[in-house]
């Protein structure tokens, strides 16, 4: 059974994951970077160290079995662009150097984002959509983007930005709001949660801004906290943002849409776990959702990405 490695060290997880192609079955380990306090984040020295402290252990997790890998493959930057870079990810990086070298194996590069996009396609069932264009919205704490999603020879595939917000990615806007009313890091969970337990009848109408092919999101935790002081419940304040943050994705998507043609929309990262979000979504757009454990971070689709690589140098086929 071809087994392969996948490792991503991220802003906020550390994962590991590995893809048995001939069964198709995919096995996952990942631990939040903890962040105490009322910190809605880590610097990246805290990072660094605290992803060289887990990752050893998610390993010898993962591979307790005794299974060999046949590639590693790894997220070496936050996105397929030039410049984009952060220390967190050179965790992973060394680790996968390491163990690619020790075990006479091949080592594949690839991006967070682009892992995002394949472990949402593999969580959704939705691989075959790698032989044609779509439209992919990256949602979480550190981005907010919408992507077009191409076959490349080369590549196996290539990402173009097209839009997004033009400020504060939606995930952070959620965690500034949540700690500031109470809740702990990360909070759109505990905040998604409270809402459905806590049901107060109020309605506040989303605010939305398209602006220069994006939106802009900063005002949300303001306008958030205006209502807070004119007496509006916890419950409707953080159905507001959430609203805001979804029609804000769909009108973008619509607009995109009507420009290109595409038949799907992937949603990936973390903020697609929200059930409140996805509903406003998937009302009038071909919108492909992946289950939670898909959605947030994790190195399911840099395994993928090790196996698609491989196996076509060795031309053999990747389940798709």
């Amino acid at each position: 059974m071809a087994c392969y490695l996948g490792i991503d060290t991220s802003n906020y997880t550390t994962s590991v994951a590995r893809y048995d192609s001939d069964s198709g079955r995919m096995t996952g380990r990942r631990k939040l970077l903890p962040v105490e306090g009322e910190k809605t984040g880590l610097r990246q020295n805290e990072a660094v160290f605290l992803h060289n402290r887990q990752l050893p252990e998610l390993l010898e997790e993962l591979l307790c079995d005794g299974a060999r890998p046949d590639a590693v493959s790894v997220s070496r930057a936050p996105r397929d662009c030039e410049g984009s870079y952060m220390p967190c990810f050179t965790v992973g990086h060394g680790y996968a150097r390491a163990l690619a070298a020790a075990l006479c194996v091949p080592l594949f590069e690839t991006s967070h984002q682009k892992g995002h996009v394949l472990a949402a396609l593999y969580g959704a069932d939705s691989l075959a959509l790698l032989r044609e264009p779509f439209l992919a919205f990256h949602v979480s704490g550190g981005t907010t983007e919408l992507l077009h999603v191409t076959p490349d020879g080369d590549e196996r595939i290539k990402i173009s930005l097209l839009g997004g917000t033009l400020d504060l990615p939606a995930g952070q806007v959620i965690d500034r709001l949540g700690v500031s009313m109470g809740f702990s890091f990360p909070c759109g969970a505990q905040m998604e949660q409270y809402a459905i337990e806590n049901p107060d009848g109020q309605t506040l109408r989303p605010l939305v801004t398209l602006r220069d092919g994006g939106f802009h999101l900063s005002g949300l935790e303001n306008k958030a906290h205006e209502h807070l002081a004119r007496g509006a419940g916890r419950t409707a304040v953080i159905q507001f943002l959430f609203d805001s943050i979804g029609e804000s994705i769909r009108a973008l998507t619509k607009q995109a849409l009507s420009d290109m043609e595409v038949k799907k929309v992937v949603f990936a990262g973390g903020v697609m776990s929200n059930a409140r979000i996805k509903a406003l979504l998937g009302g009038d757009l071909p919108a492909v959702f992946t289950p939670s454990a898909y959605a947030a971070d994790n190195a399911m689709g840099v395994a993928l990405w090790g196996a698609l690589n491989r196996e076509e140098l060795c031309k053999t086929k990747v389940r798709l």
